[in-house]
């Protein structure tokens, strides 16, 4: 729910709007953003969560959901090769 709500945060920023109006399953367009302010929001979240989105994913993030998802599925994936790496130095 963290994740969730630094996001929500963030898209309400970006796009300057209520936070109250940043729902999951609301799309960007929706929320009256244009090609800067994705520019823009696509930045400050990779600058947030220390991640790179590539063009060819920004593309295809069309809503809040999806962009949860996108980063959810980038800092698990982190987290499990952090311990497996973890793990490997405690065999040595």
């Amino acid at each position: 729910m963290i994740l969730e709500r630094r996001i929500k945060d963030i898209v309400a920023e970006c796009l300057s709007v209520d936070p109250d109006g940043v729902y999951p399953d609301a799309s960007f367009e929706s929320l009256g953003a244009d090609y800067l302010d994705m520019v823009g929001l696509f930045i400050s979240l990779e600058e947030e969560f220390g991640i790179d989105i590539s063009e060819r994913d920004a593309n295809r993030l069309k809503t809040v959901k999806d962009v949860t998802w996108y980063i959810r599925c980038i800092l698990e994936s982190r987290a499990l090769k952090n311990m497996k790496r973890e793990g490997d130095a405690h065999d040595l």
